[in-house]
């Protein structure tokens, strides 16, 4: 039986995350060394959520920790940044956006969909082991263009409305994005 991948994305703080987490979070990546992460949830618990629905961080939330790693705890750390209760992703509909994004946009369409790694090239952030990406709100707005001037052209199909509506989403909010499968 095969696994369904669910896309999921949520308006992102990239800029708080790109000033504040991002350096600390590469360094972890890079050293293979979590303790500077986890220094991070620990003076901020209150900002954090679960990255499983949103409910605030409890006092026992390493309890269900598996690796206790930089990606494990990066995971938790991202919260400061998204409510993991905001998924506004594309779910089941990625993979027909991705094909159909190819064929409709003069653009990279895996960077619409997703966007970019994030991390030193041998040990990207990837917490859930399927994929992590972020794009700051520049980024979202020139996307959120491109897939309109195509929509304008009338090129399009009702994969290519959802991908607008998920970076019309985060352009209102004003804010970049982060995708995770």
């Amino acid at each position: 039986m095969a696994t369904e991948i669910e896309h999921r994305a949520y308006s992102f703080d990239h800029d708080g995350f790109v000033a504040e987490l991002a350096p600390v979070l590469q360094r972890a990546l890079e050293t293979n060394d979590a303790a500077p992460v986890l220094a991070f949830i620990r003076s901020d618990t209150a900002r954090l959520r679960s990255p499983f629905g949103g409910g605030p961080l409890g006092s026992r939330w390493e309890d269900d920790l598996i690796n206790r790693d930089a990606q494990e705890y990066g995971l938790f750390a991202l919260t400061a940044y998204y409510d993991p209760a905001e998924n506004i992703g594309l779910a089941d509909l990625w993979e027909p956006v991705v094909e159909d994004a190819h064929a409709e946009l003069d653009a990279d369409a895996d960077r619409l969909v997703l966007g970019r790694p994030f991390g030193p090239a041998e040990n990207r952030f990837n917490p859930g082991r399927y994929g992590s990406y972020f794009r700051s709100a520049d980024e979202v707005r020139t996307d959120l263009a491109t897939v309109d001037a195509a929509l304008a052209a009338e090129t399009r199909s009702e994969t290519i409305d959802v991908l607008q509506g998920m970076l019309r989403r985060a352009v209102d909010a004003g804010r970049g994005l982060y995708v995770t499968f």
